[in-house]
């Protein structure tokens, strides 16, 4: 038999899911016809700054979208998937100026999906003869010693390719330092996220923008300007205030009432 308080269990999720679904559409329908809403500010300036920079220089923009791998244990899975779509993103943003990207991985699963974004992001700024397919490297293996190799051949690669801005978003650990201590000495314009309170104690010194959490999911979004992925952190934005609006109301009646 169902009681009274599944019944109202039940409708609550339905209330909640239906105020999503009809943000989701009205920011959908807004972005479509271009009406972008305002979202919080990214720090991308410096970013954007290198991007054009580098289109004008000849250099090379280093992505690397963590240590991580997809679908295996260890629950990276959430964040490689970030620096993916922050891959896709800023390759868009620099194909489109003619500034060229290469990419580090330490995953062999990763290394074709981060070949095929680095291909979309070709064919999206309308060039895809540009594309060439070792521009994404494989080195090391997501072990202790073969993340430390990760992070040497990282910055050999930033050698050789001379690169001039070097975006680290996904997982990262200890080897993140060799990599962003590098990047800074050689005036590296540097962006960097993760999710590890400790790694981001590195990435706030060396680099010059940080993706602090959840900033560093929004990248994609922000980068690519899709419509979708828009509409989508604004749904979550609003989500945000219901609950912690809901959490102070509760928090004033237990101690009004005494609950």
């Amino acid at each position: 038999m169902v009681n009274s308080g599944d019944i109202e269990r039940v409708v609550g999720v339905l209330l909640v899911f239906g105020m999503g679904v009809s943000l989701y559409a009205y920011y959908r329908l807004r972005t479509r016809h271009g009406r972008l809403p305002d979202l919080r500010p990214l720090p991308l300036k410096a970013l954007r700054q290198a991007i054009k920079r580098a289109a004008e220089a000849g250099t090379a923009i280093h992505v690397s979208p963590g240590v991580g791998s997809l679908g295996e244990p260890g629950g990276s899975t959430a964040e490689t998937l970030a620096g993916l779509v922050a891959l896709e993103g800023v390759a868009r943003e620099a194909n489109a100026v003619g500034a060229r990207v290469v990419v580090t991985t330490a995953s062999p699963i990763v290394l074709p999906v981060a070949q095929a974004a680095l291909e979309q992001s070709y064919i999206a700024a309308g060039y895809p003869e540009e594309y060439r397919p070792t521009d994404v490297h494989y080195i090391a293996g997501n072990t202790p010693v073969g993340r430390a190799a990760y992070a040497a051949g990282v910055v050999d690669i930033m050698y050789q390719e001379k690169a001039s801005a070097n975006v680290m978003v996904g997982h990262f650990s200890d080897e993140y330092l060799l990599m962003g201590e590098v990047g800074a000495r050689q005036g590296m314009t540097q962006l960097a996220g993760c999710n590890d309170p400790a790694v981001l104690a590195f990435m706030v010194m060396s680099a010059d923008d940080t993706l602090i959490g959840e900033d560093m999911y929004a990248l994609g979004a922000y980068m690519s300007q899709d419509p979708v992925h828009i509409a989508s952190l604004r749904v979550q934005d609003w989500a945000r205030i219901l609950v912690i609006g809901v959490m102070i109301l509760l928090v004033i009646a237990r101690v009004l009432l005494g609950l």
